[in-house]
Formats: structure tokens, sequence, C-alpha cells
């Protein structure tokens, strides 16, 4: 049975190597071909196994604070702990990768109402200015992730042409 992962454990990795810690089940620490160790863990919650990238060694982790075998170790048990009230942590992952961007909402708004709703002259206004104004600076954004300010910083940084401000 292995034992507990450990500085002096995770500075003797090789490429390839995954350490399994003997005392949290499921938590590893995996070193890559590029030398770069992250922490992970493996958990099931129902019927599914799921795996969560705790995050790399000597990086700051999610508090700022450079990740260490001991403090990865604190975070998987509270991955764990919330496993068991039943939060999935990588399912909160992926719903906020499946977010609608401020992009794809501009693809559907020009296909949806302006390709049916504007002539031919507003549609080609109308995309240039999602194209090379919305999109560029805004587009990334998931959209419930847009707040007031972020329209508003938009918004004055476009006061030397109103119109397209508007």
């Amino acid at each position: 049975m292995p034992g507990q992962i450990t500085k002096r454990n995770v500075d003797a990795m090789r490429p390839g190597d995954i350490l399994w810690d003997g005392a949290l089940p499921g938590f590893c620490a995996r070193m890559y071909a590029s030398w770069t160790i992250s922490y992970g863990l493996k958990y099931r919650i129902g019927r599914r196994s799921r795996w969560v990238k705790i995050g790399h060694h000597g990086k700051p982790g999610p508090d700022g604070e450079p990740l260490t075998p001991e403090r990865a170790r604190r975070l998987a048990m509270q991955i764990l702990g919330d496993v068991k009230k039943g939060i999935d942590p990588q399912a909160e992952k992926e719903e906020e990768r499946r977010a609608l961007s401020v992009s794809e909402l501009c693809d559907r708004y020009l296909t949806d109402h302006v390709a049916v709703h504007n002539k031919q002259s507003t549609r080609k206004e109308v995309r240039r200015l999602v194209e090379k104004i919305i999109k560029l600076k805004l587009g990334p954004i998931p959209v419930d992730k847009l707040t007031r300010a972020d329209i508003a910083k938009f918004h004055h940084k476009l006061r030397n042409t109103p119109r397209q401000a508007n």
C-alpha cells in the first residue's frame, strides 16, 4: 500500500510517474513529459467516476499560495467533503464551459433576428458592427458573467462614435 504523497516523493518523480496517496483514496500526483507536476482527485458521485485537477505543484492555488502536497491534500479533502454533500465540482466546471458566450449570442442574433427582419444594407452594417466591435471586445465573456459595468466601460470606450456605441 503506498504511503502519503510528500514533498520528497514528489521531488523524486520522473515524467510519466503517478503517485497515489495511501491515506486519502483517489488523491494523486502526476508528472507529465513536460516535467510539470499536477495534483488530482478521482472520486465517485452516484454511479459516475469523475476526475478533477486540483492544480500544479509550486504554482499558485485557488487562494494564491503555492501548491504543496499538504495544501493539495487539504483541497482534495474539501472537494471530497463537497462530494459527500452531493455537490459535483467537475459538473460546475463543465457548466461554466457550456455557458453561452457573447460571441455565440451575437451569432444567434445575426441569424435569428437580423437575417429575418432587416434589409440587406442594414444586415451588412449590423454584421460589420458585431464582428468588428462587439465580438472583438466582449466576445469571449459568458453572457451570465457580463455585468452592467462591463457594458458601461465598453460604451464609454466608443464615446467618439456615439451611433456605433448605441
